[in-house]
């Protein structure tokens, strides 16, 4: 399920280290997050939401620091329920718009996901990104308005699988199948034929990381 950024368990836990530990001192806890005092004070006064490169030491720093739980958690039930979820990032960029693929712009929001899930499908938390896709080409198996999980560290291309990428520029979902010198970007659609990437073509095509998971509202 995702969360706007101004109401995640990361922000509030931001704010209560930042007031509770150092007395809203932002310049004390921005030395301990590694991140600059400006960028900090903007997310403590709601001006700005943080890039993918800087989340994740502060992350570690909230969960050390026993802030990020207690966010989330009124009680000892709640606090143990919070422990048994990561929170996936979701990037401004969308799949078929041909967008670049920009991970460093601020994040709209997190998504949960059950660690036992992520263990299960051994997908690491830090490799993992949400975003939307928007178009036909990838029906039935994802549709438009979709919203899909990428493994970034799986980006090996494999023949039969998902996989976010880029070439020439745009960014696109498509199943991977193997040919000679080279790759076919096929559509689950029927209605669109494969794209032969082959030769010097090659060098264009970059692999994001692997589909591994899509919600819809039906």
């Amino acid at each position: 399920m995702a969360t706007p950024w101004k109401d995640s368990p990361v922000l509030t836990a931001i704010k209560a280290y930042i007031d509770d530990l150092h007395g809203g001192n932002v310049r004390a806890a921005s030395r301990d997050f590694g991140v600059g005092y400006e960028t900090v004070l903007a997310w403590y006064k709601g001006r700005s939401t943080p890039k993918l490169t800087t989340l994740a030491n502060t992350l570690e720093v909230l969960k050390a620091s026993g802030k990020l739980q207690q966010s989330g958690a009124p009680n000892k039930m709640h606090q143990r329920a919070f422990e048994d979820f990561e929170f996936i990032p979701r990037a401004i960029a969308v799949a078929g718009c041909g967008e670049s693929f920009q991970t460093e712009d601020g994040l709209q929001s997190l998504y949960a996901f059950r660690k036992e899930f992520l263990r299960r499908e051994g997908i690491h938390a830090k490799d993992a990104l949400m975003m939307y896709v928007t178009g036909d080409s990838m029906q039935p198996t994802i549709m438009d308005k979709d919203t899909i999980l990428i493994d970034k560290a799986d980006n090996e291309p494999r023949d039969g699988y998902i996989y976010v990428l880029s070439l020439g520029g745009a960014l696109m979902v498509k199943r991977l199948q193997r040919i000679a010198n080279g790759w076919l970007l096929r559509s689950d659609n029927e209605r669109y034929a494969p794209v032969s990437v082959q030769g010097q073509e090659l060098e264009t095509m970059v692999i994001h990381g692997r589909v591994r998971w899509y919600s819809r509202v039906i």
